[in-house]
């Protein structure tokens, strides 16, 4: 089980070393130096457009911010909390497996307890998902700084 985990931890820190990568001349020359505004919605896929109206997916913003003086270490932290979420989502997954088999059984206690894992790694991946989320608005808003011209500090 510890070597699966590991696997898949493994797996999920290599992915993004395969990623294709612009310089921010690149991005400059593309055209896409416009400012980033962040339009809010839970269910929201996109919740990052240009100022012009293109919305923006986040692998494609994740490419563009981590061009930006500063952003690498911001970026680096957003994955790993991001990492941190889908695990605690896979943490209760399993919790509501490991109860309605519980409960299917007859074991109230053991129901009752993956009941109360399942709420806290909930409560744990909302915080961890909140985390990322604040490292992304501080990468955008050193995008955004350096696109107007101003020093990012």
């Amino acid at each position: 089980m510890k070597q699966t985990v590991f696997l898949c931890l493994l797996v999920f820190s290599i992915f993004p070393l395969f990623c294709e990568s612009e310089s921010a001349a690149d991005v400059e020359n593309n055209q896409k130096s416009s400012i980033i505004i962040h339009r809010g919605g839970i269910l929201d896929t996109f919740n990052y457009q240009f100022s012009d109206g293109k919305k923006i997916a986040y692998s494609e913003l994740d490419r563009i911010l981590i061009n930006i003086e500063g952003n690498k270490g911001l970026i680096a932290k957003k994955n790993l909390w991001q990492g941190a979420t889908w695990c605690f989502a896979g943490c209760v997954c399993s919790s509501i497996a490991i109860n309605w088999y519980a409960y299917d059984k007859g074991w109230s206690n053991m129901a009752n307890n993956s009941i109360a894992c399942g709420i806290g790694a909930f409560c744990a991946m909302y915080l961890s998902s909140t985390i990322s989320q604040g490292y992304r608005a501080k990468a955008v808003d050193n995008y955004n700084l350096y696109v107007m011209g101003i020093k990012i500090q």
